[in-house]
């Protein structure tokens, strides 16, 4: 009796279909190579792009700046902690 299962179970080729350990470890360690080579390009890219916004932040600062200007005539005051005027821009 155990024969005849032990026959099936070798020509079912559902019941065959488990990977090993060897071949999992092989998995991971490919998908932690891969994983170190595309990590530095990455954050690189995200240090572009975060450049990127400190840019058009500062840009959009320059421009608030000269509508105030437009507005106003003249360029706004700066104020330091103890609320005092210590300068302008011009």
């Amino acid at each position: 009796m155990y024969e005849r299962e032990r026959e099936r179970e070798r020509n079912n080729p559902v019941l065959n279909r488990a990977f090993t350990l060897v071949e999992m470890l092989i998995v991971v360690v490919i998908i932690g190579i891969l994983s170190a080579a595309i990590l530095p390009k990455l954050t690189g890219y995200m240090a572009r792009t975060r450049d990127l916004q400190r840019h058009m932040d500062l840009r959009n600062i320059a421009t608030a700046i000269e509508l105030y200007q437009s507005n106003k005539g003249k360029l706004p005051e700066i104020y330091d902690k103890n609320n005092k005027v210590t300068s302008a821009f011009g």
